[in-house]
């Protein structure tokens, strides 16, 4: 009796390891992958244009609404899979313009954000260098997308359908003569 109960465990642990054998886990590299090439996720959106791809991309919204006529935080990571790179300019049928800026400096005369081969460019944080809606052209809700065309040097324009996430970050004010392109 106790020899058909332990051949009868070996059997049940033989299944096991033959049945998990033909199961191969995800390598790091495809798990990459698939997030990075996943275009809609919880709160973000992604997309690719040539050898970059925008990662996390998504508008930042306080508790509120985003007033029309005010201005909204554009967060994203930029990542360069080839040669490099330059994004020259970001526009929306939804804001008057899309500045650069770095925290809370005056926003740059225009948009130009140097992407080294290979590399990657993190603008996920309204305190450090990021891109900004100015100009509201109609009020942003929660959890509602906004068209943003970006455009690269070499890999040429993508437009992306952007999703407006919460955020606790206050509404910046509106556009004012020193805001620029």
């Amino acid at each position: 009796m106790r020899s058909r109960l332990v051949a009868a465990c070996l059997a049940v642990l033989l299944a096991l390891v033959v049945g998990s054998c033909g199961e191969s886990k995800p390598t790091h590299a495809e798990l990459r992958a698939k997030r990075v090439d996943e275009p809609v996720r919880r709160d973000s959106v992604s997309a690719r244009v040539g050898d970059v791809r925008l990662v996390g991309v998504h508008i930042e919204r306080p508790a509120g609404v985003h007033a029309k006529g005010s201005n909204s935080p554009l967060l994203l990571t930029l990542a360069n899979d080839g040669a490099p790179d330059h994004l020259v300019a970001v526009s929306s049928v939804d804001s008057r313009s899309v500045v650069q800026r770095t925290g809370h400096q005056p926003p740059a005369q225009r948009i130009g954000i140097r992407l080294s081969a290979s590399g990657v460019v993190a603008m996920q944080h309204v305190d450090g260098l990021h891109l900004e809606l100015v100009g509201l052209k109609r009020e942003l809700r929660r959890r509602t997308f906004v068209p943003v065309t970006f455009r690269f040097e070499e890999a040429g324009p993508v437009t992306v359908e952007v999703f407006v996430s919460g955020s606790e970050h206050e509404v910046s004010p509106g556009p004012s003569s020193s805001d620029g392109q």
